[in-house]
């Protein structure tokens, strides 16, 4: 058995700012991508509820949804794998 080091990025887009001035709170927002991290590191990809074939497409959309559930709208989730130079990049918002 063999793994593979995927990296993610989360843009957010807002129409309105928070009181600190900004589209979300990122201390509230690291917490909530460390929550979905947990879920994926150091895991067999093939054994994750609700994420289904461990393909790019899929990771992106499973961490979309994740951030979704926990009232977060990303406008986009980009998932790569550097070794193979392979990218997915979803437009979610």
């Amino acid at each position: 058995m063999h793994g593979h080091t995927y990296h993610a990025e989360v843009a957010l887009r807002g129409s309105a700012l928070t009181r600190g001035g900004m589209v979300a709170d990122l201390a509230w927002l690291r917490a909530h991508l460390a929550e979905v991290r947990a879920l994926l590191d150091h895991r067999l990809l093939d054994e994750v509820p609700g994420l289904g074939a461990p393909t790019l497409e899929h990771l992106c959309l499973f961490i979309a949804a994740r951030l979704r559930t926990a009232g977060c709208a990303p406008a986009w989730v980009k998932v790569w794998r550097e070794a193979g130079g392979d990218a997915c990049l979803l437009h979610a918002g």
